[in-house]
């Protein structure tokens, strides 16, 4: 069986123990499955639509709450913004 060198990352977050593996240092795992990469990839390449979109929910919900006690917000400078928040 192979020993892990004392160098190693994995050999500094954890307190050598038989039995038990205590973790003393936090780590961060920033690995990015497969599956999340084609997702993001194919959500890239239809980027122009999905904006589209969210800009036409974005004025629907300008319109819905025009007369409305509780108002839309809209931006007070022209910027281009993603609109999230509405969809």
């Amino acid at each position: 069986m192979r020993t892990r060198k004392k160098h190693s990352a994995a050999f500094k977050a954890k307190v050598p123990h038989r039995w038990e593996f205590v973790h003393d240092h936090i780590g961060y795992n920033y690995r990015m499955p497969n599956i999340n990469a084609a997702l993001s990839c194919a959500q890239l390449e239809q980027i122009d639509v999905i904006l589209v979109n969210k800009r036409e929910t974005a004025e629907k919900y300008k319109v819905f709450f025009k007369d409305k006690e509780n108002q839309y917000q809209p931006t007070k400078i022209k910027i281009n913004r993603s609109l999230f928040l509405n969809t």
